[in-house]
This record gives structure tokens, C-alpha cells and sequence, in this order.
């Protein structure tokens, strides 16, 4: 009937939004350090607040410490946790 197939209807498409919504929310990165990060440069919020550009998270990573090889300092994918650079490990340099 009509109203079967209505309440079918919805539930997938309450389900398919749901999917798509995951998909498409905005990657976003913070910055993480086991070091204080401050930079002369840059306002204090910029290494507390998440940044959807991860090319631009990486170069403010970079100015939050004042040498990136010894201390270091890494960018991180919020959600997943997953660090997607990190400055004292080449394998990410050229990441």
C-alpha cells in the first residue's frame, strides 16, 4: 500500500542523509605539542582552534615552537586522531 511504501520511503532517505551528512562534514586539524607553542607572529588562539586547511595547520604547527626538529609538534585529523604530520619524523616531511 501507499503508506507502506511512504514509511519505507523516509527511513532510507532519513538513513541515506545521515550517510551523506558524514561524508560530507568538513575535514578538520588541530595542533598538538608535548611543548608550550607560542609564536611572536601568530594570535595564541591559532594553536587551539581546529583549521580545516592542513597546509596551513603544518605551517602554523612550525611556528608554534622554536625548533620543530627537537621539539616537536604534530597536526592531527580531529575525529580520527590520525596525526597526518609530525615535525620530527622525515617520513611526514614530505607529506
Amino acid at each position: 500500500s501507499g503508506r507502506v511504501r511512504g514509511f519505507w520511503f523516509a527511513r532510507v532517505m532519513a538513513l541515506d542523509s545521515r550517510i551523506l551528512g558524514n561524508r560530507m562534514r568538513a575535514v578538520s586539524y588541530r595542533i598538538e605539542s608535548d611543548f608550550p607553542l607560542a609564536s611572536d607572529g601568530l594570535p595564541a588562539d591559532v594553536f587551539t582552534r581546529h583549521d580545516s586547511d592542513r597546509s596551513a595547520a603544518i605551517a602554523m604547527a612550525i611556528e608554534g615552537v622554536d625548533d620543530p626538529k627537537k621539539q616537536e609538534v604534530r597536526v592531527v585529523r580531529v575525529g580520527t586522531g590520525e596525526v597526518v604530520w609530525r615535525s620530527t619524523d622525515a617520513s611526514y616531511a614530505t607529506r
